[in-house]
């Protein structure tokens, strides 16, 4: 014979299980919507907006310094190396070998970006002054 009794407490303490779990997976979801819960992905949206940054320095950069028919000036080879300062070494790097200026070496280019790569105070005079030699300035 089948004691009802215990098929309804059975019942009872699955439906509260159920329960319990349904609402811990509700609360779960909405932690995760949470950015505070999440630092990281707040993390990825600044390197995100890092990133588009640099290429935009990037691409205004090499706007300046690639004039069709003439020589850019200096104050617009100085903008421009600054904005290349800024999107780091390895688009001072990228950006110089786009130049292809005749009388820029490649090993003045890497000793540059090594220079730059360094840090420090002074980590971008040489690739400054490398951009400006390779214009005349």
């Amino acid at each position: 014979m089948i004691n009802i009794g215990m098929i309804e407490s059975r019942l009872f303490s699955s439906g509260l299980i159920f329960g319990a779990a349904l609402a811990s997976s509700a609360l779960g979801a909405a932690v995760l919507e949470n950015d505070t819960a999440h630092p990281a992905a707040n993390d990825r949206i600044h390197i995100v907006d890092a990133t588009a940054a640099q290429n935009d320095n990037f691409k205004k950069a090499m706007e300046l310094l690639q004039r069709e028919g003439t020589k850019p000036s200096r104050a617009d080879v100085d903008r421009a190396g600054h904005m290349l300062m800024e999107s780091g070494p390895d688009a001072f790097e990228k950006a110089m070998n786009l130049l292809s200026r005749p009388n820029v070496k490649s090993s003045d280019v890497a000793a540059a970006k090594q220079q730059m790569m360094k840090g420090g105070p002074d980590s971008s005079e040489k690739a400054m002054k490398l951009l400006r030699g390779s214009f005349g300035y």
